[in-house]
């Protein structure tokens, strides 16, 4: 079997993560050939047990047959869209631009090249979120869930909002599909917007709380879903489990193993995006949306 040969552009958090990964459960079906990691990507390329790309130009359908971008969200656009039209497969990771502009800009491409997309939203390739999801009895009535990091050094430049919260705020999408009627924002006074935010987001059938912190402050990680028929479910993600009515359905999994799956069969064409480009694009605009309550 020739191996999908993978170049990985931005490796300080989820670039390294996805080498991991890739190497604990797709060895043989994939080859990290080389990383592009700003100023430290021999530094980095030689910690990793990878080669090395000194400029987006390297990178071609020549010596690569996928690319994984994860760099900060800023950045996005410009390479998606480059990396498009070069017609290699992408995995870019979430959100899928700074802008609802610049995703119309990579949606374009895509959809003019042909060229296959994911963007990854690990958290709805939860084991105990598709198991949520298969079971639950819609419409959902109400939602409340708070996400905790403590992942705080250096300054940070974008609101916790796009930076953690889009993965909880990822899954309501998946639930509720339909545009929100009522945003309320606040937060911590001790805070400023790119450590905490709490929301509120009024549907015209479900209500839905959401807290996100990147503070030292203990660590919490789970979302309560209740249903037409008032189950009650709970997702704790440091898990993977899920539980309904204090039974549990299911525990264990690995989210991120099963979005690079879906990628490499997307990358070899036997397979659609399970989060569509639509929805990773709504995901944005919901950001946006809460991001116009801050004051």
């Amino acid at each position: 079997m020739t191996k999908l040969k993978i170049a990985v552009i931005g490796c300080n958090n989820m670039g390294g993560k996805h080498i991991r990964v890739l190497r604990e459960n797709f060895a043989a079906e994939t080859e990290v050939v080389g990383i592009l990691n700003r100023s430290t990507t021999k530094e980095k390329a030689a910690e990793l047990g990878v080669g090395v790309f000194n400029n987006l130009d390297e990178i071609t359908r020549e010596n690569c047959d996928a690319v994984f971008i994860c760099t900060p969200a800023t950045a996005h656009a410009d390479i998606a869209v480059e990396m498009l039209k070069r017609g290699l497969p992408t995995m870019l990771e979430k959100p899928m631009a700074a802008s609802e502009a610049e995703c119309a800009e990579i949606i374009k491409t895509a959809q003019k090249t042909g060229t296959p997309i994911l963007v990854g939203h690990t958290e709805n390739y939860n084991p105990a979120v598709i198991a949520l999801k298969k079971d639950i009895k819609h419409p959902v009535k109400k939602i409340k869930g708070i996400r905790v990091s403590r992942n705080a050094k250096g300054k940070r430049v974008v609101t916790v909002v796009p930076e953690l919260m889009i993965h909880d705020l990822a899954i309501v999408s998946s639930l509720l599909p339909q545009p929100p009627e009522k945003i309320a924002v606040s937060k911590l006074p001790q805070y400023d917007w790119t450590q905490h935010a709490k929301v509120k987001i009024f549907y015209p059938e479900a209500e839905v709380e959401l807290e996100a912190a990147i503070a030292d402050i203990p660590m919490q990680r789970y979302m309560e879903i209740t249903d037409s028929m008032d189950n009650l479910y709970r997702i704790d993600f440091y898990e993977r489990r899920l539980s309904k009515n204090g039974e549990v359905l299911l525990e264990g999994g690995d989210s991120l193993a099963n979005e690079q799956r879906n990628f490499i069969n997307m990358a070899q064409g036997s397979e659609a995006p399970y989060v569509s480009l639509a929805e990773a694009l709504q995901n944005v605009k919901l950001c946006a949306q809460i991001e116009q309550h801050m004051i």
